[in-house]
Formats: structure tokens, C-alpha cells, sequence
């Protein structure tokens, strides 16, 4: 079973967003590289109940192909939806985690230029690092997730990950009007690559 913190401090009531319903599932999403380990190491301090989708993959039998070309693993998200532990509230955290039946997404943002100098410390090749900044430049987690009801993004860009993770328990706690998806964008970076 994938390591899950078990208890939860922060009880999650009174959200207008999910009709004063305590959501079950919190998808913790985003781009490679734009701060979900810094936000998950805290929570788990704080004893939040967070299950890492790396980890759950791979005890699941979700990971399928490599992809030699983008250097990743292919996953079979179908697979890995069977396999989510029935601990509640919980938050999944991983670049796909917004692809699983969830109640709330919230998906970490990082300006390109910044999310560049990150990848390339990781080693990362630039064509690997390429996709993911043009990823990021035109919002493509928060596009897919879209088709949810309750999306928030969180720019990390200059934000502490104690900042960040603030953030993210607010909107847990039914302050995330200033976070609903739609109001970060990096689309203008764009124009400065041609």
C-alpha cells in the first residue's frame, strides 16, 4: 500500500464550491517541477493524508511503457483509478492526478523562465525540459482539468513552499475565490521563443 499519512488536523467544512460537502478527494497537480513535493513534504508535516501517485503506480502495476523518446513512463490511469486507497479525505499528488475522479484540483503554476532554470538543475535534457516549459506557457494540466468543477491553481513562481502550502489549505478550507483556475497566464511568454 503506498505510504499515506493517516490523520488529518484540518477538518474541511463549509465549502460553497462543493455545496458545504467535505471533499473526499484533493488532486494535487501540475507541471514537473512547479513545487507539488515542496507543498506535499509540508502537509505531511502537518499530518495531512496524502498519497504520492509515483509511488501507487508502481505498486499498482499501472506503469506500462517507457517512452525512450520524452525519457518517462507511460501510465494506465484506468489501472491506477481501481488502485486509490480508500483513506479519506485524501490528497493524490502527482502530474496526473487531475485524470482520477477527484473532488477538488489544484494545480500548482511556475512562470516558464523560472520552471526552465528548475528543470535544467534537475539535468534534465532540453527537449524534456522544452515540453514541460511549453506545457506550462499554455496551461496545459489546467486545461485538462478543466472538465472538473473545482479547479484552483496556485502560482509558485516567487512563493515560499510554506506560501504555497498555505494556499492550498486555504482553498481546502473554502478560501480559494482568488484561486479558481483561469487567472494565471504565461501564454505572452510564448511570443518572446519566436
Amino acid at each position: 500500500m503506498a505510504k499515506i499519512v493517516q490523520s488529518c488536523p484540518v477538518i474541511v467544512t463549509d465549502l460553497d464550491y462543493l455545496g458545504g460537502e467535505t471533499p473526499v478527494l484533493t488532486a494535487l497537480t501540475g507541471t514537473p517541477g512547479t513545487g507539488k513535493s515542496s507543498i506535499t513534504s509540508l502537509l505531511k508535516e502537518r499530518g495531512f493524508a496524502v498519497c504520492n501517485l509515483n509511488d501507487l503506480v508502481e505498486e499498482s502495476g499501472a506503469r506500462t511503457t517507457y517512452d525512450e523518446e520524452r525519457q518517462t513512463w507511460n501510465v494506465d490511469v484506468k489501472l491506477l483509478r481501481g488502485s486509490i486507497p480508500a483513506v479519506r479525505p485524501l490528497i493524490l499528488v502527482g502530474h496526473y492526478s487531475h485524470l482520477l475522479p477527484v473532488d477538488i484540483v489544484i494545480v500548482t503554476r511556475c512562470h516558464p523562465d523560472v520552471l526552465r532554470r528548475r528543470l535544467e538543475d534537475r539535468g534534465w535534457n532540453q527537449r524534456k525540459v522544452q515540453e514541460n516549459v511549453e506545457a506550462e506557457a499554455l496551461g496545459v494540466i489546467t486545461a485538462e482539468a478543466m472538465d472538473k468543477s473545482n479547479v484552483f491553481e496556485i502560482d509558485t513562481t516567487s512563493a515560499s513552499p510554506a506560501e504555497s502550502c498555505k494556499a492550498f489549505v486555504n482553498i481546502l478550507q473554502g478560501g480559494g475565490d482568488p484561486y479558481r483556475a483561469g487567472t494565471i497566464d504565461w501564454s505572452e511568454v510564448i511570443m518572446d521563443w519566436f
